[in-house]
């Protein structure tokens, strides 16, 4: 037998072998009729995981939303459905795929190159796996919601986004998600999201709960949500600002108690108006208080990156990327449906109209904490933008009273990695843990803490 046969059949039976393990991989998960993707621009090789990518048509159509699926890499038939929504309002769920290590992929922070000129970097950022999945043990779906976010669109000009909007969109969306993936139509579901979406979230659960309760249609198997440093309530989210200040030792005692005392408890720049003493108090509070990245008081603001100076900088790195034209394509996003993906909406002077009405969503958890959906709420220790302690005052207006876990450390490999406390009634179970060191949101600085948290809670075990 000669070399060159010898040489020509192993070709032969390792490309057969090759293409009967790739195929045998993505069916180890339930089909979808979305579209697979196998190879990313930036990311080495195929994808060593199951990514579907597509779009769900609401409102008559006129409103087009795209989501990422990544099913559960342990039982993806039975493990909880969560429906991801990132904040904002009109951040692209990529944002918590990507950065806040809840999906499979995360950039790579390597420097790209630097234009001296611009202080901006070019290049396609490089993406690799990140070992702290919540798809372990939950299959997910990220969906860029409201319109706008990402690479949803519309296709009416007379359609505004807003808080109320974007609960009844993701209500029919998931409704006709299922539909299509009748595989996953009895796994549990949960509604899980993270800051401005602490707005939307629980107001999505109700319409499910109202749904499920009037026949609308087949039941959505709803479970519970989760929230990780949300926003309820922006005017008491300010008030504390200054009282957290005080409570991580950045405000001295008698920096924080000349304030609360000249203020009499009310830190608002408004309310310092026409009490001169007040607004010099405040003024010595912002002093200390400015320097401080507010999504992370361990660090200082940080404006513009370059090879000397790193900033945690998402919008630059994630829009070269997904504004390439290879990507979009691997991605299977509509050719001509978004002029520029924007990771957050709203900023440097991009025009987006939306409508905040939901003042406080405060009044939805009321509602929920009447119902059997379980909850679990999270806060970064060290966010003074979205404090922990806002939360636990809200916290105090439902009618659930604490569990014997209340305000007690939980551990990770013999550290603590937060405090958490049990609240519930007959119907109804809260948990809410603080993850400490963690900014905001908590899930970007502490991943393997978010990840243990959440298998522990979403298999029912105690933190």
């Amino acid at each position: 037998m000669s070399n060159k046969f010898v040489t020509q059949l192993i070709l032969v039976l390792t490309i057969n072998l090759v293409s009967f393990v790739l195929c045998n991989y993505y069916h180890t998960t339930p089909n979808t009729n979305s579209n697979a993707v196998r190879f990313l621009p930036g990311f080495p090789g195929i994808l060593p995981f199951n990514l579907q990518t597509g779009y769900v048509g609401v409102w008559d159509e006129q409103v087009q939303l795209f989501y990422y699926f990544i099913p559960s890499e342990k039982k993806p038939k039975t493990d909880p459905l969560l429906i991801w929504f990132s904040g904002g309002p009109g951040c692209s769920s990529l944002t918590d795929l990507v950065f806040g290590h809840i999906g499979k992929l995360t950039f790579n922070k390597g420097p790209l190159s630097f234009d001296a000129t611009s202080q901006r970097e070019f290049g396609l950022p490089r993406l690799e796996s990140n070992p702290y999945s919540w798809t372990k043990v939950a299959n997910i779906i990220f969906l860029d919601s409201p319109v706008g976010a990402g690479f949803s669109y519309t296709t009416s000009k007379a359609y505004l986004p807003g808080d109320t909007n974007t609960a009844k969109q993701a209500y029919e969306f998931l409704k006709k998600w299922l539909m299509e993936h009748p595989e996953f139509a009895r796994n549990p579901v949960y509604i899980a999201g993270v800051s401005y979406s602490g707005k939307v979230v629980p107001s999505i659960a109700l319409e499910i709960v109202n749904g499920n309760e009037a026949g609308f249609g087949a039941k959505i198997n709803l479970q519970g949500y989760i929230l990780g440093n949300p926003v309820t309530t922006k005017y008491l989210e300010n008030q504390t600002k200054v009282e957290y200040a005080h409570r991580v030792s950045v405000l001295s005692d008698e920096i924080y108690e000349s304030a609360k005392g000249s203020c009499h408890g009310d830190y608002r720049p408004i309310a310092a108006k026409g009490n001169a003493q007040c607004k010099k108090n405040l003024e010595t509070a912002s002093k200390c208080i400015d320097p401080l990245e507010d999504e992370f008081v361990l660090e200082s603001k940080c404006f513009h990156p370059s090879p000397d100076k790193w900033c945690r900088d998402h919008d630059h790195m994630s829009e070269l990327w997904a504004n390439n034209i290879n990507v979009q394509k691997a991605l299977h996003v509509r050719e001509g449906t978004i002029n520029q993906w924007i990771r957050c909406r709203g900023h440097n002077n991009d025009k987006f109209n939306y409508t905040h009405d939901i003042d406080s969503s405060v009044s939805f958890h009321q509602n929920l904490s009447m119902h059997p959906p379980r909850a679990l709420i999270f806060s970064g220790d060290q966010d003074i933008c979205m404090p922990y302690m806002f939360t636990l005052k809200w916290m105090k207006k439902l009618n659930v009273v604490p569990n014997d876990v209340y305000w007690s450390p939980w551990f990770l490999y013999g550290q603590v990695a937060g405090y958490v406390t049990e609240h519930s009634n007959d119907n109804y179970n809260l948990t809410f843990t603080t993850i400490k060191g963690a900014g905001h949101v908590a899930p970007e600085y502490k991943p393997r803490e978010c990840l243990a948290m959440f298998q522990r809670w979403i298999t029912f075990n105690p933190l």
